[in-house]
């Protein structure tokens, strides 16, 4: 069963929603606001549009990881 593009865009923009979510968790002191515009004009969002790349399949964790070396955020998120 081939996957539309629409389904794909819907996928995505989940899988944004969860990111930004875990970022807010871990930096707090940014806004959810302020954390998805910087989301949004990174070179990972636009990897994640680019469906050519499916991008779109993977977790929202590695997709962070992707973001956060592009950014160069310490996450620390796997820390005991």
């Amino acid at each position: 069963m081939a996957v539309t593009d629409k389904e794909k865009e819907l996928c995505a923009k989940r899988l944004i929603s969860m990111i930004i979510d875990t970022l807010h968790n871990i930096i707090p002191e940014h806004s959810k606001d302020s954390l998805l515009e910087d989301f949004i004009n990174s070179k990972t969002h636009s990897m994640l549009f680019d469906f050519e790349t499916k991008l779109w399949t993977e977790g929202p964790d590695y997709i962070l990881c992707l973001y956060a070396e592009e950014k160069e955020i310490i996450l620390n998120i796997f820390d005991d």
